[in-house]
């Protein structure tokens, strides 16, 4: 008797499991519409900005990104002997920058950067036209408002729009292995 109260307990615990994800409703199936883009990275547009301009890339929804940065403080004028002399601004000092992003909704985000120097930035990004078949280029507008002496003095507001184009590259003869960039 003992055996057998063992034997289905232990068949009850096994089979809990099984009944129990039996149970559960399957997922919805993705829709096109639910599939975002943005999640996947990009081997043509991998960044945000290029050197200091900024990009149409977003970021996904409820994704972050971190990133620093690093200016020299020496501005590249004068003759080349001082220059050189300063190996072209790697001997004065640098502004080094720490920033965060994060896609509050699709096709949009909000960031924060701050400076060495105590510059605060706020930003928020938010793609307006995506780019398709029917639709050439990308439309993006970048609103920013900035600081110094950690955001007390000297306020710069700035709007922008960034318009772009991605190009796409796929496999010869096949749209299944297309990756737009």
């Amino acid at each position: 008797m003992r055996h057998l109260l063992t034997a289905l307990a232990l068949a009850a615990v096994v089979s809990a499991p099984a009944a129990a994800q039996a149970a559960d409703p399957p997922a919805p199936p993705v829709t096109a519409d639910d599939a975002d883009p943005d999640a996947s990275i990009s081997p043509v547009e991998p960044d945000y900005t290029i050197i200091s301009l900024p990009t149409a890339l977003r970021l996904p929804r409820h994704g972050s990104a971190i990133r620093v940065t690093h200016r020299f403080a020496r501005p590249l004028d004068g003759g080349f002997g001082d220059l050189a002399a300063d190996l072209f601004g790697l001997d004065s000092g640098a502004q080094i920058g720490l920033e965060y992003r994060f896609g509050v909704v699709r096709n949009g985000q909000i960031g924060f950067h701050r400076t060495s120097d105590k510059t605060i930035e706020f930003l928020g990004q938010y793609g307006v036209l995506r780019q398709s078949p029917r639709r050439p280029v990308d439309v993006t507008v970048l609103a920013t408002i900035e600081g110094v002496d950690n955001f007390q003095d000297r306020y710069t507001p700035s709007l922008m729009a960034i318009v772009s184009r991605r190009r796409s590259v796929c496999d010869e003869g096949s749209t299944a292995h297309c990756i737009q960039g």
